[in-house]
């Protein structure tokens, strides 16, 4: 059994976390509209936690943020695309990205009855289409303490837990930050 292992956006280069976040064609392009990124001087053997570091160290806080939620909206756009053929419009990557960190503040700041009232409105949990898995997250911040904790949790298509994860980290972060750092160890 053959399998193959091409960028299925690009076809040219192999599939690996670095092409599909950083290097594809597809990506370029949305990189080269944010002027945050244009000093980003990536080698070619650079790994994606290398380049992470790398632009945390010289990126602004709210542009590594905003960097985060693209990267996240890409990963989701490149998924739908392979597993359920939904088309990859990379236009609508920086939009949504902008739109998540805006209601993510919005919701943080929130008297705690409404963003309940809220909370509930909007989200409920649906299940991944047959034969796949869903992953969700959750980060909270306990600033005053320096820590931070993560859950993870991997489920089927009928509910059922696969796998989950709680973790107490000793950290500072913002809380794009938290939720990234949830995501990669989900990952």
């Amino acid at each position: 059994m053959q399998i193959n292992v091409s960028c299925p956006i690009c076809g040219k280069h192999p599939e690996t976390i670095v092409h599909a976040l950083w290097s594809c064609y597809n990506i370029k392009g949305l990189r080269s509209a944010c002027d945050f990124l244009m000093n980003i001087k990536v080698a070619k053997n650079m790994q994606f936690l290398d380049i992470m570091i790398l632009c945390i160290s010289i990126m602004r806080t709210e542009e590594f943020e905003l960097l985060c939620m693209m990267l996240w909206r890409v990963w989701f756009c490149h998924n739908g695309m392979i597993h359920d053929s939904k088309l990859f419009d990379v236009s609508e990557v920086m939009p949504w990205a902008t739109s998540y960190i805006v209601e993510f503040k919005r919701a943080n700041t929130m008297d705690v009855r409404e963003a309940g009232k809220w909370h509930k409105q909007l989200w409920k949990w649906c299940p991944p289409i047959a034969d796949k898995f869903k992953m969700n997250t959750y980060a909270a911040i306990q600033s005053e303490v320096g820590r931070v904790g993560v859950w993870i949790i991997i489920r089927d298509s009928t509910g059922n837990v696969l796998a989950s994860s709680a973790q107490n980290i000793k950290a500072e972060f913002s809380p794009t930050i938290a939720v990234a750092v949830a995501l990669l160890r989900g990952l």
